[in-house]
């Protein structure tokens, strides 16, 4: 109910703001005026009001999904997503990422499969647009191999789009880790070397100093010269750990970032130590 009292005083208040002028033009400057203002702002004015029933048929479509949204209910959310993309046949690239999420808090990770299996056959396309969220759903499902998922990575880590890029090649670089494959110290010194989010350099970093390090004696200097530089841009960046842990907790939500707080938390330690 709350959300609903909401949108009626957002409705409310934009109506306010598009009447205003007009009111105080016919108090202030009489009729002729008023009609002349009119005359010359009606495209803006008709624009504002198209735009306001916009929201509005945007609420009542949504009413249901926002509820559901404000009230936290996982079960009877995916359920509802799951009647709008499938039986419905609403495909969309945030419907899809808003039930994978959902699954995610559910933690039904074995759904999130089931689901990327769905959306492949029917729209492969967002797949590609949440490879993120479908890619760390692969790193926490127990039934998952990461030889497969390997192969998830590897075959995107040139078509991801340039905003997950970085990303996909770090997860490519956990999953070879994960696999016993020492490779993952190629990848981690190369995304030191990178203008890359700052938590990549961090894990990065963190990564090769305290896991692959001890592995790979014979590239002692390369990797020390990897973790001095990862260090130093977290912290050239973000340079009290106040800072580190307000960026932390601020990007908490995002599902690729979220898995790995573990490990985030792990490497804010070690870099701020």
């Amino acid at each position: 109910m709350r959300l609903k009292y909401l949108f009626i005083i957002l409705n409310g208040v934009l109506l306010f703001f598009i009447l205003l002028p007009m009111v105080v033009s016919w108090l202030f400057l009489g009729i002729d005026f008023t009609l002349s203002f009119l005359q010359n702002s009606w495209p803006f004015l008709l624009f504002l009001l198209l735009f306001l029933a916009g929201m509005d048929v945007l609420f009542v479509i949504n009413q249901k999904l926002l509820v559901l949204l404000q009230k936290k209910d996982w079960p009877a959310l995916a359920v509802y997503l799951e009647d709008r993309i499938f039986r419905a046949g609403h495909y969309r690239a945030f419907l899809v990422r808003l039930l994978a999420n959902t699954y995610l808090s559910l933690a039904d990770v074995q759904a999130v499969g089931n689901l990327e299996k769905k959306i492949w056959d029917r729209k492969p396309g967002l797949v590609e647009k949440n490879i993120l969220i479908f890619g760390a759903a692969r790193i926490l499902s127990k039934t998952a191999g990461y030889p497969e998922t390997l192969r998830f990575f590897s075959a995107r880590l040139d078509t991801a789009a340039p905003a997950v890029r970085s990303w996909v090649h770090w997860y490519y670089g956990l999953t070879l880790m994960l696999n016993g494959d020492l490779a993952a110290a190629d990848v981690f010194i190369s995304l030191t070397n990178q203008q890359v989010d700052l938590f990549i350099t961090a894990l990065s970093a963190y990564f090769l100093s305290e896991t692959l390090g001890q592995s790979l004696p014979e590239k002692r200097e390369a990797l020390d010269e990897a973790i001095r530089r990862g260090r130093e841009k977290v912290r050239k960046s973000l340079p009290l750990f106040q800072a580190w842990e307000k960026k932390l907790k601020k990007s908490s939500g995002e599902v690729h970032i979220a898995v790995l707080m573990k490990y985030l938390e792990k490497a804010g330690g070690w870099i701020y130590r």
